[in-house]
């Protein structure tokens, strides 16, 4: 949850920072969010479904699809605008932003494993 946190602090710092480099209009902003958020969670998902068989293939890839496929056709119904090939492009450059950080956060914060005894030690 504290990474997850984290990567959203990120994204909307990545906002502040960006729009005066990316002007879009507002309801862009809001779409781009919307799917950034959720790109976040299902990096969350994908996390933790690992090591994959074929049940959690099946629940990430439908989870995947659904959310992307919800926002696009029923944008009205969740009253996100749809997003422009701007704000694509954005969520395309955030999404891959957001998903190398979270990796290196994972690896940076991964507990450290003691190193394994030596052969010679072990014979002794």
């Amino acid at each position: 949850p504290l990474l997850k946190f984290s990567l959203i602090l990120l994204l909307h710092l990545l906002d502040f920072v960006a729009s005066p480099l990316f002007p879009l209009p507002a309801g862009q902003y809001a779409a781009l969010f919307y799917l950034l958020v959720g790109t976040v969670g299902i990096q969350a998902v994908l996390k933790s479904s690992w090591p994959f068989d074929k049940l959690r293939v099946f629940l990430c890839a439908t989870m995947t699809a659904g959310f992307y496929t919800a926002v696009f056709l029923f944008h009205h119904l969740l009253q996100v605008a749809l997003p422009s090939g701007a704000a694509l492009g954005l969520f395309v450059l955030f999404g891959l932003l957001s998903f190398l950080v979270e990796r290196g956060l994972a690896l940076l914060l991964r507990p450290r494993q003691a190193p394994a005894p030596a052969k010679e030690a072990l014979d002794g």
